[in-house]
Formats: structure tokens, sequence, C-alpha cells
């Protein structure tokens, strides 16, 4: 989820720490997954339901259930329109990607191509409502992306990744297809930036998107 800001700044770093904001997030995935994949009925069935998140005690109340329910419903509708293999918080290596040895990121939601198609789904759910976040052009999306292809490319036809952001809190459904060879020019750019953030005291870049998130903005 850092690509975009060291892709920007090559001394960007993240780990600024949880938040109940952060953990809040973390939880309604949790459960959302839990929904997907067969493991409860229903996000609702767990309002009242205590979690443990980035240090935090967590109650699941009716507006996290809903904000899961809203993205339940636009995967299994994705997923019952064009069929294919779900993939469900699937941790996937990055390491080809970035040159960072045994790197991993983790999709929400993806959908693998059904048999005849290619085109894959990846789909991350944000949760928070202070910022839109766009799929177009979204570094973390491209990763993604790529990650997926790296892992399934000799399983699956794969020609274009649709990439979706649902972010309920703001009503918000953002969507970006890619093929195959514009993903790679992705690849290309990771790469480039991935070596400038591993040299030794590299040189910031300042802007506001990436110090946004920047544990070191500070300094």
């Amino acid at each position: 989820s850092g690509a975009s800001g060291w892709m920007a700044c090559p001394a960007w770093q993240g780990g600024g720490g949880s938040t109940k904001y952060s953990a809040n997030g973390s939880v309604i995935h949790e459960v959302a997954a839990d929904v997907i994949a067969g493991k409860r009925f229903g996000a609702n069935d767990a309002i009242g339901e205590r979690f443990s998140s980035g240090g935090f005690g967590i109650t699941f109340d009716p507006d996290m259930a809903e904000i899961a329910n809203v993205y339940v419903d636009y995967c299994n509708d994705l997923n019952n329109t064009l069929g294919g293999q779900p993939l469900v918080e699937l941790s996937l290596p990055i390491d080809l990607i970035t040159g960072e040895p045994h790197a991993v990121s983790t999709i929400d939601f993806g959908l693998l191509p059904a048999p005849g198609k290619t085109e894959a789904c990846v789909v991350d759910l944000k949760t928070g409502a202070g910022v839109a976040v766009d799929a177009q052009d979204n570094p973390q999306l491209a990763m993604y992306a790529l990650a997926m292809l790296d892992e399934y490319a000799l399983v699956a036809d794969i020609k274009t990744v649709r990439m979706v952001i649902v972010q309920p809190p703001l009503n918000s459904i953002s969507e970006w297809v890619q093929t195959v060879e514009e993903l790679d020019v992705w690849r290309v750019r990771f790469a480039t930036a991935a070596r400038a953030a591993m040299v030794e005291d590299p040189v910031p870049v300042p802007g506001d998107k990436q110090c946004r998130w920047c544990s070191k903005k500070a300094d």
C-alpha cells in the first residue's frame, strides 16, 4: 500500500503505527473476507462482536457492517457475472517486482478469468471517509495486478486486468483497466523507483501526496 509513497519519493517511509480508524478498517476487512469465503453468513452477524486490531479493542457496529455488506455484494455480483476463481485476502510475492527479498502484497479480492475469458479482476476495499481514492493510475492496484500476473500467468490466460476500488463510506466505485503490456510499463516504473529507494541516504522529494502518509515528514 506504500507504492504511491516510495514511487514519488525514494526517502518515503511508512509504518506510522495503527490508529483507531485503521484498526476499524482491518476489522471490516476481516469480517468481509470471512463472509465472501463462506465462513460467516453475513456481516450483520458480527454486529456486537469484539475484535482486537492494532492494539485497539473494536466493537463491530452497524455502520461497519454496512461498509462490509456493500463490498461483499460487489464482489459476489462480480463473481456471479464473470465466473472464474475467486481469491480472498491472498498474500502474493512481489519480490520480482520491487527487488526486495521476501516482499509480499495482499489483495482484498481477486478473480481469475473463467475458461474462455481473458480478463482478471482485482478489488480493493477502502473504508475511509476522508479522501476519495481513485483507481485510475493507482500504483497500489498496479502492484496487485502484476503480482497476480506473476503468480497465475501459467494457469490463466490473462490479457487484461480490471482494477476496482470500492469505497462505501463515500458511495464510490472506481475502475481502471490495463492490458498486460500496459502493466509491464508499470513493472519497469516500479523497478526503477525501488532501486532509487534502496540506495543509502536517498534524496527526499517532498510533495503533498507522498508526505501525507510518510512517517518521516516531521524530520
